[in-house]
């Protein structure tokens, strides 16, 4: 499933009733213009912002969704570099952030890193 066809049954998902014209009609637009996301992707990011904002997904699934949309190789390899990007930086903030309390819980019991010959630094370096 796409991107884009998984945020619009999120956003569905917020409507009564739960179909594409509650959606549209959510959105203040036809219901051909949902189906025309839903069949050939192409949606601008203004709508796309307000799908995302009514299916209360994060921000991040635009930069996915117009990867997706992308027509041609100069925007497939833009969007497709922002996406690895964030991953690589998500990735990246989780391994430093996530060592923080291991580093403070060794501290705190008095554990030698060896990896380094010494200790772990104290908490007020952390």
């Amino acid at each position: 499933m796409s991107a884009l066809n998984s945020l619009l049954d999120k956003a569905i998902a917020k409507c009564e009733p739960k179909n594409d014209s509650a959606l549209a009609k959510r959105l203040g637009l036809t219901r051909a213009s949902v189906s025309r996301w839903r069949h050939d992707g192409a949606i601008t990011l203004e709508h796309l912002s307000a799908l995302i904002n009514l299916a209360g997904e994060k921000p991040e699934i635009a930069i996915l969704v117009m990867e997706e949309q992308a027509t041609t190789p100069a925007s497939r390899y833009v969007w497709g570099t922002l996406a690895r990007r964030l991953a690589t930086a998500a990735m990246l903030a989780v391994v430093a952030f996530g060592s923080i309390p291991i580093a403070k819980a060794s501290i705190e019991q008095g554990i030698e890193n060896p990896r380094v010959g010494g200790s772990i630094p104290s908490p007020a370096t952390i």
